[in-house]
């Protein structure tokens, strides 16, 4: 075997050697994007989870949740800021979960249900009316305040349907 053949024979082994790396490589990508998305699902599971749970085991905060919900407006000075803690909690896990799916973190299938939820929530004037409130005073990034507004005037027109 020539020096030249040797030299040839080390690029294809080299080129091969490359190859294997690159598919490795790839694998694991694909194998950490998995994992990111199962613990990304965990984590909006476990936000949403512990934000209902704040509700349903402090009777207080159930209270002034069911009585926000009919109309924040109506609330005292006291109730009223605590509505607007709670769903300043809630919009900013709905933020952060938008974020995510907008990020690529988040795929349509875990979103949707989210979706739903933010749907059902932007559906009930007390909590539109602590929203415009909470908009004015904590300000959220723009395109999640216009994604919110969507699913107000989605909700507007599905009621205006209705009637």
């Amino acid at each position: 075997m020539t020096i030249a053949e040797l030299g040839s024979l080390g690029e294809l082994i080299g080129s091969i050697a490359v190859l294997a790396t690159l598919i490795y490589l790839a694998v694991q990508v694909r194998q950490n994007n998995i994992s990111t998305r199962i613990q990304s699902n965990h984590a909006i599971n476990q936000k949403t989870s512990d934000f209902l749970k704040a509700l349903y085991t402090n009777s207080e905060a159930y209270e002034v949740w069911i009585r926000g919900r009919s109309s924040f407006k109506e609330l005292d000075k006291a109730d009223a800021f605590k509505f607007e803690m709670i769903m300043y909690d809630a919009f900013g896990n709905f933020h952060e979960q938008w974020y995510q799916y907008r990020s690529g973190v988040t795929d349509e299938n875990q979103f949707s249900r989210v979706l739903s939820m933010i749907r059902m929530y932007m559906s009930i004037r007390g909590i539109v009316e602590v929203w415009e409130h909470i908009d004015e005073r904590y300000p959220f990034d723009h395109e999640f305040v216009e994604f919110i507004q969507e699913q107000i005037n989605r909700a507007n027109k599905k009621r205006s349907h209705r009637t």
